[in-house]
């Protein structure tokens, strides 16, 4: 056991590989490699992106390095952002810049034109599932909101929402 052990810390110090964020750490004896892992913009620690299926059941993380139709933008630590492996993109962008923010796309339909930026932090955002969206700006810089979008057809910026307070008294936006 002790030679297992001996020999794994050898191998690891002339070879090893490591996944932290967006970068994919190469070491070599004394050199250490800084590849791309995605094509995205992630500055920041602790960010994930996952692909679901069935909801929000079985997530996977994000192998692609690049997804058509959509771009990634993080800035900031601990956010996640979960995608429904079968949604389909067009023009498409996902910004956080700030901390603790969840984004989950529920919908395997087509999102057009969707530019979200979220600016605060512990911010909270579902499209569910059924959702078409064609043309719609989100721009959101308040803290610990949450925001949900519910099946339908969003089109050019058009939509009805209602606003609330959920059981913690957080900010509630449903757009319909």
């Amino acid at each position: 056991d002790y030679l297992k052990y001996i020999l794994s810390k050898i191998s690891s110090w002339i070879f090893s590989l490591k996944n932290l964020d967006d970068k994919k750490i190469i070491h070599i004896l004394f050199f250490d490699f800084k590849l791309r892992r995605y094509d995205y913009k992630i500055l920041g620690e602790k960010n994930s992106i996952f692909e679901t299926e069935d909801d929000v059941k079985n997530k996977k993380t994000l192998k692609q390095s690049r997804i058509k139709g959509l771009e990634i933008i993080i800035k900031g630590g601990c956010n996640q952002i979960r995608l429904n492996k079968n949604a389909k993109f067009e023009n498409s962008i996902i910004e956080i810049d700030g901390d603790y923010s969840f984004v989950e796309i529920k919908t395997d339909g087509l999102i057009s034109g969707f530019n979200l930026k979220l600016t605060g932090k512990n911010q909270y955002l579902s499209v569910d599932s059924g959702v078409k969206i064609n043309n719609l700006d989100i721009l959101n810089g308040t803290d610990d909101i949450i925001i949900t979008i519910h099946k339908g057809e969003i089109s050019k910026n058009k939509a009805d929402f209602s606003y609330s307070k959920d059981d913690e008294e957080r900010p509630l936006l449903d757009i319909v």
